[in-house]
């Protein structure tokens, strides 16, 4: 069986090799060279600045999970090299000792800025799940906003009229949530990035139901978007691969991509 792919799901990371960096010497060096480009290229693991040695265990193991072709025996030099390196930097100030840290659904931090002749404005909320890697936001039909607590397991939903979190924990330890999507129902769909499934989430009664992939291979699920029939499409980064499900027959069906490492984000 033949399927066309949308557009929006052809869009795929450059497969080209990336510019040469520079690392410190050190055991682990050629690892991180070597090993750790199955999802981007090893600078974009120091995007974000220093990590403790717990966080960057942390890293090590999410990259192995996805294809990474780190070895259990090299995974412990790698984390050396990546502390040692990369550390996590104390910040310049700190707050006084009986300052009360800010709770989650308090006002959000707000900052604006002027470029000319137009405004923009910018206003943050801290999720109630610290360390959670929030990832993916997703406006939904409701004015809500959705993300996907890849480190928590949990999908996390922002009411901006109440300035309040709900919390939705994933069925299975470990699923590292990755992309969203709604249905035209008001469901919110995910990737289990971590697990091979994509799942679907009922916001009404708080329901979960699984979809895990029909190939082992397809290990690490990305970024899911619905066609104009209501079917659900979705990228299979390190396994090379584009996936379409429809929910109204329960037909998952995989495909590769044509390009070999083509990434498709």
């Amino acid at each position: 069986m033949k399927f066309a792919l949308p557009l929006i799901v052809l869009a795929f990371l450059s497969g080209a090799p990336a510019v040469a960096q520079q690392f410190p010497d050190g055991p682990g060096k050629e690892i991180l060279e070597t090993k750790c480009s199955t999802c981007h290229s090893p600078g974009q693991i120091m995007i974000g600045g220093g990590r403790t040695a717990e966080e960057w265990n942390d890293i090590v193991h999410q990259i192995m999970d996805l294809g990474a072709e780190v070895t259990d025996e090299e995974a412990p030099t790698l984390v050396n090299y990546l502390a040692k390196n990369w550390p996590l930097k104390k910040p310049a100030t700190s707050a006084p000792p009986n300052s009360t840290p800010p709770s989650a659904a308090a006002a959000p931090a707000a900052a604006s800025v002027s470029a000319g002749t137009t405004a923009v404005s910018f206003k943050e909320w801290e999720v109630p799940t610290p360390n959670s890697r929030p990832h993916d936001p997703l406006a939904a039909s409701d004015g809500s906003i959705w993300y996907t607590g890849m480190n928590a397991n949990v999908l996390g939903r922002l009411d901006l009229k109440t300035q309040q979190f709900k919390i939705f924990s994933l069925l299975t330890p470990g699923s590292g949530p990755h992309g969203l999507a709604e249905d035209k129902a008001g469901n919110i769909w995910f990737t289990a990035n971590t697990k091979g499934y994509i799942g679907k989430l009922d916001p009404k009664t708080s329901q979960i139901t699984e979809y895990p992939m029909p190939d082992p291979a397809a290990r690490d699920p990305h970024t899911p978007v619905f066609d104009q029939q209501g079917r659900l499409w979705f990228t299979i980064q390190g396994a090379n691969k584009i996936g379409r499900f429809n929910p109204a027959s329960g037909d998952l069906a995989l495909r590769d991509a044509p390009t070999p490492r083509s990434l498709p984000v």
